[in-house]
């Protein structure tokens, strides 16, 4: 059966998340996808700017933004994670517990102090996930495929991030390992951009986001493949933009690690058009909702 959130349930359910501390942000309706152009750099507890977003669109989703949180994203209502581990399972259930629409299971804990974690995809194991800094949940009562989010029966989420338990210790050993394995070189930043590839940069910020289960590494492909092969950008300079201007909006944002990956695929593998022809080409086409006019002026 189809669900469908009664009017004004998903502004004040932004709302009260807002106002318990949880910065949030629209998403399309009834998908994961960031409506905003920064995705969750755009969330916010300002009351005036929520209200304006679900007033102009009223059926968007709300993605609340994960940082300063920790939450384990367990796929599929099969997922064996710890089934042979009947103790751990047990400590998750202190948490707060969002149940998604695929049978899976979001809880949300708070990070401890001196902590930074991010993201991570299949990390814990496999279809397990975490959401951190840099990252964002859909939050009940948005709808996906039909189906709402919803919080577990005495688990909701009632206080302040704050107010959140902190993840336990076996959970922050595996957390705090995970980390560790990363690279602590920092990534490349996007410098502020010329006119020649300013078009590049209004075109990324156009192409759809990459969403997990909804194509989303064909997404993120072609967004690199745009950008090292349509523009013609050296491939560290493709990977900044991807960074800066496109990995906000998607769900999950990808590490480093990957996106590189992404750009050494589009670098290396053979093309239909010739190289540059985004660039070049007056008439590459541009997607809609993009001025570039005062760009294509100077270029």
């Amino acid at each position: 059966m189809t669900t469908s959130p009664s009017d004004g349930l998903l502004l004040e359910s932004a709302l009260a998340y807002a106002r318990m501390g949880y910065p949030v942000f629209p998403c399309v309706p009834g998908g994961k996808a960031p409506a905003t152009k920064h995705g969750c750099k755009d969330a916010t507890t300002e009351e005036t700017r929520i209200r304006a977003w679900w007033q102009k669109q009223p059926d968007a989703n709300i993605g609340l933004a994960t940082a300063g949180l920790i939450v384990v994203d367990i796929d599929g209502a099969e997922n064996p994670w710890l089934a042979d581990q009947p103790e751990r399972k047990q400590t998750l259930t202190a948490s707060p517990l969002s149940l998604t629409p695929s049978g899976g299971r979001h809880h949300v804990f708070r990070q401890q102090t001196g902590k930074s974690w991010g993201n991570s995809s299949g990390k814990l194991a496999p279809k397990v996930d975490t959401r951190g800094n840099g990252g964002y949940i859909v939050a009940p009562p948005s709808v996906v495929d039909g189906n709402a989010y919803r919080w577990a029966e005495g688990a909701e989420l009632l206080s302040s991030p704050n107010g959140l338990p902190e993840p336990p210790p076996w959970l922050v050993e595996i957390l705090d390992s995970c980390r560790a394995k990363k690279p602590t070189s920092p990534p490349p930043t996007a410098p502020r951009t010329d006119d020649a590839d300013r078009r590049a940069v209004a075109y990324l910020n156009a192409m759809p986001p990459s969403v997990s289960g909804q194509g989303g590494h064909n997404a993120a492909y072609a967004a690199a493949t745009a950008m090292v092969h349509g523009f013609g950008l050296a491939p560290e300079r493709a990977l900044a933009l991807l960074l800066a201007h496109y990995n906000p909006r998607c769900q999950p944002p990808w590490s480093e690690g990957e996106l590189r990956h992404k750009v050494t695929d589009a670098v290396s593998k053979p093309h239909d058009r010739p190289l540059g022809w985004l660039r070049d080409q007056e008439s590459a086409p541009i997607p809609p909702d993009v001025d570039i006019s005062g760009i294509m002026a100077k270029t």
